[in-house]
């Protein structure tokens, strides 16, 4: 997990890549949908966003994302199709990096890398542990102890912050 001083870090360069690439999404918009070409990364700014598969009668959701959390990071691995769809779940502000932007800027914010790093193995655990419920495999009193791994809290955010907002958004010092 970071420190204060690294969510401080992640905090101020979102607020100063909004400025160039911030996107607002009302509630309910999609953002994107499974199938379609993997071409960006997200940073949640403000709001939710539901991640989910399938439609109608099977769709099927995967969770909600909170601020400081980060969607569509498989773009900047494989540039595949996308694996889930993306809608917002209140009014949402995030920051939109191509494959491209992305890797010019994490040398100037080497937090934004770190931060997607600790986001893929958050996951990898999460559905590991969800597999193993579902499949069968963790049965009677380990059931626990796996549920306290599938708990999933958002790379940034504490009890203490509001879950619709990041904190102040000012101005990011030079790096």
């Amino acid at each position: 997990m970071s420190t204060p001083a690294e969510n401080e870090a992640y905090r101020s360069a979102l607020a100063f890549l909004g400025q160039q690439h911030g996107r607002i999404y009302e509630l309910h918009n999609r953002i994107f949908s499974e199938g379609e070409p993997g071409d960006k990364v997200y940073f949640i700014v403000s709001g939710t966003v539901n991640v989910f598969i399938g439609s109608g009668m099977n769709r099927r959701e995967l969770w909600t994302l909170n601020p400081g959390d980060i969607f569509g990071e498989m773009a900047l691995l494989d540039q595949l199709e996308r694996t889930a769809s993306v809608e917002a779940g209140s009014r949402t502000h995030v920051v939109a990096l191509d494959r491209d932007m992305f890797n010019h800027l994490i040398g100037k914010y080497p937090i934004l890398a770190q931060k997607v790093i600790e986001l893929m193995g958050q996951r990898m655990r999460k559905m590991d542990t969800q597999f193993k419920i579902e499949s069968g495999y963790v049965k009677g009193q380990q059931m626990g102890q796996f549920l306290k791994t599938f708990e999933f809290t958002s790379i940034y955010a504490s009890e203490s912050e509001d879950p619709q907002r990041l904190g102040p958004l000012d101005t990011l010092p030079e790096a």
